[in-house]
């Protein structure tokens, strides 16, 4: 309590040295008063000396050692920062003391709960009855295999998105069971041979692009085979015209560079020298002249 008020303001004697020394001392070295020259001494408040209540953070002391407002700290001579850290310090005391309320308050609730529950007759915590026990496991067994249903049609039906969404795609996945369709688009029997060409092919293709090897080979084979354009090409891909063309082009060189030395085989002169008889031979022959 205020020693004394007025409208608007309190004003708070110090702190005793015999029933609180501690804080006595953090009020004299908070008020930061000069010492007395003639006794050589620091300050020392009387009896009658009083701290007015605006030196308080929040207008008023504090009796919670915890509290910003246990010191007074708002005087002219404190820095500005210093002031916005000790508001920033009752913000947090404050917060603080919030939350240690609403715990109190759920402890005593769940108090008032064990004791509404320690007072209720044991009749009425008797267990139920067998009949009562039937009939809740049969409703549970019904909810139980009624979301069993569920769960196994959702299964079903994501499974069919899923086979949707791949047989629209222009991935392995969706070509890896299908040879027909691999002839259909690339010109290459099958879905083995055509993994056989890549492996020849796929440490020289483009890395860092949103194509991967598979799908650079296959836009290459496609659009030789059945010469799609590359704005058609870009649209099934999802890529840009000018990165579809980097592609086919980077791709044809790397064809090139790798399957023609490695499956293209031409005959020597040696060789050729009999067929090439051959031919003139029957040419020969065959003619009017």
């Amino acid at each position: 309590m205020p020693d004394s008020c007025c409208p608007g303001l309190c004003l708070y004697g110090i702190p005793s040295e015999k029933e609180n020394p501690e804080r006595r001392n953090l009020w004299i070295c908070a008020i930061k008063r000069a010492s007395v020259p003639e006794e050589g001494k620091q300050w020392q408040p009387s009896k009658y000396t009083r701290i007015c209540s605006e030196h308080f953070i929040k207008g008023a002391k504090s009796d919670d050692p915890l509290s910003p407002d246990w010191v007074q700290s708002v005087f002219s001579h404190t820095p500005a920062t210093k002031k916005r850290k000790r508001e920033k310090d009752m913000e947090r005391y404050e917060q603080h003391n919030r939350m240690k309320n609403k715990r109190v308050e759920k402890m005593q609730d769940a108090v008032d709960d064990l004791l509404e529950l320690s007072s209720v007759p044991d009749a009425e915590l008797a267990p139920p009855a067998e009949d009562e026990q039937q009939c809740d496991n049969r409703q549970s067994k019904e909810k139980f295999e009624r979301l069993q249903r569920e769960c196994n049609d959702l299964r079903e039906e994501n499974q069919k998105l899923k086979d949707k969404i791949k047989s629209g795609t222009f991935d392995e996945l969706a070509f890896e069971k299908d040879d027909e369709k691999v002839k259909a688009m690339t010109g290459i029997p099958t879905y083995s041979k055509l993994q056989v060409v890549l492996t020849f092919v796929i440490s020289f293709l483009q890395t860092g692009t949103n194509l991967s090897p598979f799908q650079q080979l296959l836009l290459t084979l496609m659009r030789l085979r059945i010469n799609l354009s590359l704005s058609l090409l870009s649209c099934i891909f999802k890529i840009s015209i000018p990165t579809g063309s980097r592609t086919f082009r980077n791709t044809i060189e790397v064809l090139n560079a790798r399957l023609v030395p490695a499956l293209v085989f031409w005959p020597n002169r040696e060789e050729l020298l009999p067929i090439t008889s051959m031919v003139a031979f029957v040419l020969i022959n065959n003619s009017d002249f």
